[in-house]
């Protein structure tokens, strides 16, 4: 009985890991972004693309590491021209948010993902495209 009841425990466990559709959204299969979702695209001029992508992850504030939901601000992120099939320029919606912990001495603090790390101050070098 011990051995049914691990298996089925194993299964449940597996069906809450994998993605629940057959195939991965636009921003994930074509840019290896698995936290974003591509929330818009246009054709500017001379055949280049470009791509707006949000995070779809938690926040958390990177002082007392409470998860926010209440959203301060976007701002505009330029991540790279991604030569895919022509120039493609990714720009991600970067999200400020509140911490809503009243004893944090940080009152908003904006997103960061594992794929795109912090980038330099606004008004320097790009960051670099995630491998």
């Amino acid at each position: 009985m011990d051995v049914l009841y691990a298996f089925i425990k194993s299964q449940e466990l597996r069906a809450l890991i994998e993605p629940t559709s057959p195939r991965p959204d636009a921003a994930t299969a074509i840019f290896n972004l698995p936290d974003y979702r591509v929330t818009e695209t246009e054709v500017l001029a001379f055949g280049q693309r470009r791509i707006s992508v949000e995070a779809t992850a938690e926040a958390g504030c990177p002082s007392c590491g409470v998860i926010s939901t209440r959203v301060h601000s976007r701002r505009p992120q330029r991540l790279r021209d991604i030569p895919v099939a022509g120039p493609v320029e990714v720009i991600w919606a970067k999200r400020r948010f509140f911490c809503d912990e009243y004893l944090c001495p940080r009152r908003t603090f904006a997103e960061e993902t594992a794929q795109v790390p912090p980038g330099p101050p606004a008004g320097s070098a790009t960051p670099s495209w995630p491998p």
